[in-house]
């Protein structure tokens, strides 16, 4: 244990130092363009790294937002050397929440053009001469929001004082930094990051001098720290398997603790404990006996167990294999101990439940004895009842004390037997007492019935309710009987049985005086039904004459049959209502056979009666469909009528329609036919619903055609006065050769509109519409071009007068020197670096920043904006 602690602190150490190399801060080098601060969008990106690579120079671009508290010539010192640039790259650093950018290089070759430009300027050296170069190409557009026009605008500076030989005036060609910029549009404000640029995998220019670089240390601490956090999780992750390992061994004593506990407590049994409870008893040691063995040995087996702490497959295996011993093991121990806990429980309880068992059993003797004598019955099945609980109750006390087991059996059968000897001597005088009340409740029925059968007159019904009466008071007799014998259980039976047999009794007699009236009530209501149809088959009579004289047989016919068989049925029906009148009377007394006879009949009355008023709503509803058929047609014929108005009043044409020419003609055709066909009876009913839903259709056809043709009509108009409008604007700037097409066209529309053609004239007239377009976008474009043309000498003439000017300036520089006494030269010493800057946020700042560092001969200069 002490060797791992120290490799684990010995790895810690080193993955400290491996680390450190990751709080650099330097964005990583994915690309020439590397936009951390989100300011220039994809396409711009994109357009960026296509022009920073040249034929001599590489420019790479790093956006931050912000330095951290470094200088901004420290922090693009550290990035070029994190990236790894050689003289043949150069770093533009721009920083948005420091609002600086820097200039970063070691190539004496581009410093010194980058100087003989600043000097041709007027402008210093060294990191004056780049921060002046800044500030001409950069902070223009960056002051305008515009990073990628400004970086554009650097890059291509770079590429051309580089590319330039030497000795020439780096001035000439150095009017392109307005024209510098990416395609891509401008996001003035903020600019929302996108996804960074595609790495570059393209090498220095090989005419740079040769640089060889070496590995870094940073990135080997790191490779030993990802090793060493690998190395520890291993370890760990083996220490805790191991630790599961030692955690199974304790957990196999914690086992032999217990199994020794049972032991001891079954052991207080053993030699005393016969019958079943030795045998459980017997059982429980040897089980126990065998887990503390297998207990024993596994511990054994574990602690002797040698597994290196990196094996993770042998201990997991391991550790599978013991717990399932482990569990196993704690189960059983814990269901032996359950045993041991019903043996004691039974030991301690047996005697005072044997007791209770024989005072409970004195008191249902002495109970039993009170009853017997106060009845005068024996109850001899009673009596034996409770000797067999008496003899449990002796079994279970000679058992108690060697069998607890045994006895906690026996003493369950006598516990049973307790309950219910105790319900059947609390039953006895319920019955007693039953069975004393049974002839006055038989006789109270008795006159009820009676009672009914006067009431109604059913002297001669068929059923027997006095016989019931007579079995239920037999019932009762034998109930006596078993009730004197003690058999609680048939005495149950024949309570019940007599009790059913006084309600049979007393509900047959009620169910004949019930069905004696609703016998009656029923024929008198069929009667009624019957009178009923008859007069409704008079009235159908009547409308199937009227439907006969004015519609074809088809709609009538098949009703006229069907009431022929329904008046049958009803017939049938009244030929069967005197028998079961014959079966209600008092004479006779068949209520049962009548009331059958009834309801057979009167389904067959209801059904008929539903029937008829089916019928009746089909033949009144036939001068319903022939109204609606007259509605329907004199509805078609209006809208026809209007919609012929409408291409009236719009003026339409409609020769070149086939549906408005062809159509009118069919319709009236088929309105005539229709109206002859309503101009005399016998009407045909499915016919002219047909006929007149056609006559509805080709009138709503018509209507739609007429409203496209006019909808089509009206916006071909709207769309003719706008081009007209249109050809007035252009035509004040258009050649006469416009104006001629443009009347051509026009004919054409207008012949259109002649032959009615409206959706071809809009067609025609969309093409006029995109000729005028496209007339009028040549002359903004011509238009556009003589601005520029004149903006473009406008420039000329200025620049020709600045040259000028500049070399009048020059001259008289030249001048006034050769006339000075002596002339100052300004240099330094001890490095290479040279400073300055120049604020383009706010003009009163006056902000700059350059510098070098002593450590490296990269050339830095910066500014603010």
């Amino acid at each position: 244990m002490k060797r791992m602690r120290w490799l684990i602190v010995m790895l810690v150490l080193i993955i400290g130092t491996g680390t450190s190399v990751w709080a650099a801060g330097i964005p990583s080098k994915q690309g020439l363009v590397r936009d951390t601060a989100g300011l220039f969008d994809s396409s711009q990106r994109q357009y960026l790294s296509k022009i920073a690579k040249g034929e001599k120079i590489r420019v790479f671009v790093l956006t931050v937002p912000g330095l951290e508290g470094q200088s901004p010539t420290d922090y693009a010192n550290a990035a070029y050397d994190a990236w790894n640039l050689g003289t043949a790259d150069v770093l533009l650093l721009i920083s948005s929440g420091d609002r600086s950018v820097e200039f970063n290089f070691n190539n004496p070759r581009l410093q010194q053009a980058i100087d003989e430009w600043s000097r041709s300027k007027g402008k210093g050296t060294g990191s004056s001469a780049i921060t002046a170069m800044l500030d001409a190409y950069f902070i223009p557009h960056a002051k305008e929001g515009s990073f990628s026009k400004a970086s554009a605008s650097m890059i291509h500076q770079v590429h051309r004082l580089a590319a330039l030989p030497a000795g020439e005036d780096p001035v000439q060609g150095d009017d392109h930094k307005a024209e510098a910029v990416s395609p891509a549009t401008e996001n003035k404000g903020s600019v929302k990051s996108t996804d960074e640029t595609t790495r570059s995998t393209s090498t220095a220019d090989t005419a740079a001098p040769l640089k060889i670089e070496f590995p870094k240390l940073p990135w080997i601490e790191m490779v030993a720290g990802g090793l060493g956090i690998t190395l520890i999780f291993m370890l760990i992750r083996g220490y805790l398997k191991k630790r599961k390992l030692s955690m199974i061994s304790e957990q196999f004593a914690e086992l032999l603790v217990k199994c020794n506990a049972s032991l001891e407590k079954v052991g207080a049994y053993q030699g005393i404990a016969q019958g079943k409870t030795g045998r459980a008893v017997q059982e429980i040691a040897d089980r126990l006996s065998e887990f503390m063995v297998a207990a024993a040995e596994s511990k054994t087996e574990l602690q002797e167990t040698r597994i290196f702490i990196l094996r993770y497959s042998s201990m997991d295996e391991a550790i599978q294999r013991f717990s399932k011993i482990a569990d196993r093991l704690e189960h059983g121990i814990k269901a032996e101990d359950n045993r041991i806990t019903v043996i004691e429980h039974a030991d301690k309880t047996a005697k005072g439940r044997t007791t209770e068992l024989h005072a409970d059993y004195t008191v249902l003797k002495q109970t039993l004895d009170r009853t017997a004598a106060d009845t005068g019955y024996p109850f001899p099945i009673l009596y034996q009842e409770l000797e067999g609980m008496e003899q449990d109750i002796q079994r279970a006390v000679e058992l108690q004390l060697f069998d607890p087991l045994e006895a906690q059996e026996v003493l369950k059968a006598a516990e049973q037997k307790h309950s219910m000897s105790k319900s059947n001597i609390e039953d006895v005088a319920v019955y007693v007492k039953e069975a004393h009340e049974f002839s006055d409740q038989s006789a109270a029925i008795r006159a009820e019935i009676v009672k009914i059968i006067e009431t109604h007159q059913l002297y001669r019904i068929k059923v027997r309710p006095f016989e019931r009466l007579d079995d239920a008071r037999e019932q009762m007799n034998q109930l006596e009987n078993y009730l004197r014998q003690g058999n609680m259980g048939e005495v149950r039976k024949s309570s019940e049985r007599a009790h059913a047999m006084l309600k049979e009794a007393l509900g047959m007699t009620r169910r004949q005086a019930e069905l004696r009236r609703q016998n009656r009530n029923d024929l008198d209501r069929l009667y009624g039904q019957i009178q009923q149809f008859h007069n409704e088959s008079s009235v159908l009579q009547s409308m199937l004459n009227h439907c006969r004289s004015q519609y074809v047989p088809r709609h009538w016919q098949s009703w006229e049959q069907a009431l022929a068989k329904e008046s049958q049925e009803v017939r049938m029906a009244d030929g069967k209502l005197p028998e079961a009148e014959r079966l209600t009377h008092d004479e006779v007394q068949e209520f049962e056979e009548a009331s059958e006879i009834i309801e057979n009949e009167s389904m067959t009355m209801a059904r008929v009666l539903q029937w008829v008023r089916e019928m009746k709503e089909t033949l009144e509803g036939l001068d319903d469909r022939l109204q609606a058929v007259r509605r329907e047609l004199a509805a078609a014929q209006e809208v026809f009528v209007s919609q012929q108005k409408t291409l009236q009043i719009h003026n339409v044409v409609t020769s070149n329609h086939s549906l408005l020419l062809g159509l009118p003609d069919s319709f009236w055709r088929n309105v005539q036919t229709v109206g002859d066909a309503l101009s005399s009876p016998l009407y045909d009913l499915d016919y002219l619903e047909s006929a007149a839903r056609s006559c509805t259709q080709d009138a709503e056809h018509f209507a739609y055609g007429v409203q496209d043709i006019v909808r089509q009509k009206e916006e071909a108009e709207r769309l003719s006065v706008h081009i007209e409008q249109r050809f007035k604007q252009v035509s004040r700037r258009a050649s006469r050769g416009f104006k001629k097409n443009y009347k051509s066209y026009r004919l054409r529309v207008e012949q259109l509109f002649e032959q009615g053609m409206y959706a071809e004239a809009s067609h025609e007239l969309l093409n006029i519409a995109e000729y005028i377009d496209r007339v009028e976008r040549e002359i903004r474009h011509q238009e556009m071009l003589e601005q520029q043309r004149r903006a473009a000498q406008q420039l000329q003439r200025a620049a020709d007068q600045a040259r000028r000017a500049a070399a009048d300036a020059r001259k008289a520089a030249a001048q006034n020197s050769s006339r000075s006494s002596g002339s100052s030269w300004g240099s330094s010493s001890g490095s290479s670096h040279s400073s300055g800057g120049s604020g383009w946020g706010d003009s009163s700042s006056g902000n700059s920043s350059g510098g070098s560092s002593w450590d490296n001969n990269n050339s830095s200069g910066g500014s603010k904006w």
